[in-house]
């Protein structure tokens, strides 16, 4: 969190590759919750889920709940499959600052603090929608 300087309460989002990297954060659920979820799975938005015990206090940021998003990215589907099990994301910017989308900008941002590999992007112009599947509350449009 000290390189993005990045509130440790903010919490980060796990994102996986596929439906069963995510099982243990699924059991809990309700049909119409899983529902919801295929809605919008594989794809840009993220959602708040309840933790189970899961996910440790430095992920969630404290909550009982942890953010989590099915990404159809190649990159994130050949990770997660390699590793088993979902991953952190997060954006390449100190906090409060646009993210990078190019790996200059990166480069810019975190210098030789990071190492940066250039790769494509998912095309979003913004940030993923982040929604809280209990409340269906929008967390972030």
């Amino acid at each position: 969190m000290s390189l993005k300087q990045r509130r440790v309460d903010k919490g980060l989002i796990l994102i996986a590759g596929e439906w069963d990297q995510l099982a243990p954060l699924l059991a809990t659920l309700s049909q119409s919750e899983r529902t919801l979820l295929e809605k919008s799975w594989p794809g840009p938005t993220t959602w708040r889920l309840p933790n189970n015990g899961f996910v440790p206090d430095c992920v969630t940021g404290g909550r009982s709940t942890v953010a989590v998003r099915l990404s159809t990215h190649p990159v994130v589907a050949n990770i997660t499959a390699l590793f088993g099990r979902p991953i952190i994301s997060t954006s390449a910017n100190p906090s409060s600052c646009e993210p990078a989308r190019t790996a200059l900008k990166c480069k810019h941002y975190f210098g030789e603090r990071l190492t940066v590999i250039p790769g494509a992007l998912g095309g979003l112009k913004r940030p993923t929608v982040i929604k809280d599947l209990k409340t269906q509350q929008i967390l972030r449009q």
